[in-house]
């Protein structure tokens, strides 16, 4: 499974140090490899799938996050 490749990636991330990061979860680790697993590929029968919508709403809450709704909405 992939688990050991994203403990791998987070250990790096954090340089080594895993306790300067939030640990996800064994289910949310799960979850995020549910999600590479499918990610960019053709939805199966009732599945929506919606990348540009997905990256637009990254977009708009990073720019929430940094710039404030106040400021942008206003």
């Amino acid at each position: 499974m992939q688990y050991d490749y994203l403990m791998h990636t987070f250990h790096y991330t954090a340089g080594g140090d895993l306790s300067k990061i939030h640990m996800p979860k064994e289910d949310e680790l799960n979850e995020i490899v549910r999600r590479m697993e499918k990610f960019d590929e053709a939805p199966k029968e009732g599945e929506e799938h919606d990348t540009p919508g997905l990256m637009f709403n990254y977009a708009r809450r990073s720019a929430e996050k940094t710039f404030g709704k106040q400021s942008i909405y206003s």
